[in-house]
């Protein structure tokens, strides 16, 4: 008996996934392409070389679109999209707020076990520091806390999120996307990550959206139920 509970469990995990993907067709094929193209330039990829392409290849219009972009996965954006839902589903405005806290906590583990410098601190300690050109009023950050990025991290999880929450997902799969791809790039960018830290960060960013998605929908919070209703009301209405 015990035994048929179990197989029932996992063929229904492995069902729910399988709907997951169905109904996010557009999401997943985004992802699929961006790991898979992207996995084949890290198998290539030398350390320094993104970042000295960029450094070497600066102009103003790139400096201000990725100073920007980087902040679309920080804090306030969390905060915007918690307030947003707030007027849907008070179940997901948590779920949002629960994912900030969870890719914070990540993040700080990670850096702290793998202890991987920040490419200011890789290029001083090569001595090539000075083939380095540095976008204006960006503080540039150092030390041993480089792996995985936390802005990647974070703008996958959230923009993931956000994708499997919201209705008609493909009216905004793209932006969302491309939102979060942004906020990675900018990461190299700027001089703050190695290739490798934004790829991977982005990898378990995506994961930690599948995940608490998956821990939304478990809840199964019927209409009726006060985590289904909004908190606030826009001319009554609800979701």
């Amino acid at each position: 008996m015990t035994l048929n509970l179990k197989n029932s469990n996992i063929c229904r995990s492995i069902i729910d996934m399988k709907t997951l993907f169905q109904k996010n067709k557009t999401y997943f094929a985004c992802v699929f392409a961006t790991f898979f193209f992207g996995g084949i330039y890290l198998l290539q990829y030398d350390k320094p070389e993104l970042i000295l392409t960029f450094s070497n290849n600066r102009n103003e219009w790139l400096d201000v679109f990725f100073g920007w972009a980087t902040r679309m996965g920080e804090e306030p954006i969390y905060l915007i999209a918690v307030v947003a839902f707030l007027f849907f589903r008070l179940g997901k405005a948590l779920w949002i707020g629960l994912v900030g806290i969870f890719v914070t906590g990540l993040s700080f583990l990670l850096k702290w076990v793998f202890a991987v410098d920040r490419p200011y601190a890789f290029f001083q300690k090569h001595d090539l520091l000075d083939q380095l050109t540095f976008v204006e009023g960006i503080e540039i950050h150092s030390g041993a806390t480089s792996f995985p990025s936390g802005h990647s991290m974070s703008a996958f999880a959230l923009y993931g999120l956000l994708i499997l929450f919201l209705p008609y997902r493909n009216k905004y799969v793209i932006l969302l996307f491309t939102i979060a791809v942004a906020v990675a790039i900018s990461r190299v960018y700027l001089v703050q990550h190695f290739y490798v830290d934004v790829y991977f960060g982005s990898l378990i960013g995506v994961l930690v959206a599948i995940l608490f998605y998956a821990l939304h929908e478990k809840m199964n919070f019927k209409n009726g139920h006060v985590l289904a209703k909004p908190l606030f009301k826009i001319g009554g209405g609800g979701e």
